[in-house]
């Protein structure tokens, strides 16, 4: 692996796998993945939005891409359609949109997905009402995902607003899916549940790194709070040691000044 000039400053993250999102500069894809090769070790590909994403053509994702030094994952989209559509039926139709999304990003190896998984309201919307229907939903999605042949341990579901995971434990666990803790999603919509499951930190293969802004704004770990450092500095020493470092800020100055920092919450260090 290459080493990245961005963490020599922060040598403890040498030997970790960091990410960066890829839209942190001005330009399009190309041109963020192309400033970040050589900074980071892996990219995330924002494939925020379903529709807009399936019309990708080389354009938005020139096969250059391939030749960057780059490890590469997808945050799949957020704006799925959980529920029956012209791409299918509840869950089987959400599924169809990822594998999609997914063979388009073949070329660059993609080998790890972040997905939203289901909130409740957006499972009764489905018609999966009760208690059960973000888990039942989420069943068919990886039905539908297993049928094609693709494996459910490259997805990483990630804890939302209205969704902690902690309910769909059983299916992540049935279906051999990995987790990906958002600590600023914990911290902002209160889901100390999470990261007290031993259950689930022991599947967490990403965390998304970032500062709390109120709803879904995500800000430098320099803006953390004393409080919100303190749990960082208890709770990231704690996941498994192979997980990926996404620091999920939108601007490059805030994933560079967080660097440092996140070198220092590894070490159970909060100041």
């Amino acid at each position: 692996m290459h080493v990245p000039q961005a963490l020599t400053a922060s040598p403890r993250l040498l030997s970790r796998t960091v990410a960066a999102p890829s839209w942190v500069v001005a330009g399009n894809v190309h041109d963020n993945c192309a400033f970040l090769s050589g900074r980071v070790h892996e990219v995330g590909l924002c494939l925020f939005e379903a529709e807009a994403c399936l019309a990708y053509t080389d354009a938005d994702l020139p096969p250059a891409l391939a030749a960057l030094p780059l490890i590469w994952h997808a945050h799949l989209p957020v704006d799925l359609d959980w529920g029956a559509g012209p791409h299918g039926a509840p869950g089987a139709g959400a599924a169809r949109v990822c594998g999609l999304l997914l063979d388009r990003v073949a070329f660059l190896a993609a080998h790890r997905a972040v997905l939203h998984p289901p909130t409740p309201q957006q499972a009764e919307a489905a018609g999966c009402a009760g208690e059960d229907g973000p888990a039942r939903l989420l069943a068919a999605f990886l039905h539908e995902w297993t049928r094609h042949g693709r494996d459910p341990a490259c997805l990483l579901l990630e804890n939302i607003a209205g969704q902690d995971l902690t309910g769909l434990l059983p299916v992540i666990g049935d279906g051999n899916c990995k987790v990906c803790l958002d600590m600023g999603h914990v911290l902002t919509y209160g889901q100390h549940r999470l990261p007290a499951s031993a259950a689930l930190l022991e599947r967490v293969g990403m965390v998304h790194v970032h500062a709390p802004g109120g709803m879904d704004r995500h800000r430098a770990l320099t803006e953390l709070t004393a409080e919100e450092a303190a749990w960082a500095a208890r709770v990231l020493p704690a996941l498994p040691p192979d997980a990926v470092l996404m620091v999920e800020v939108f601007a490059w100055d805030g994933v560079l000044a967080s660097l440092p920092v996140l070198e220092r919450l590894l070490d159970g260090e909060s100041a």
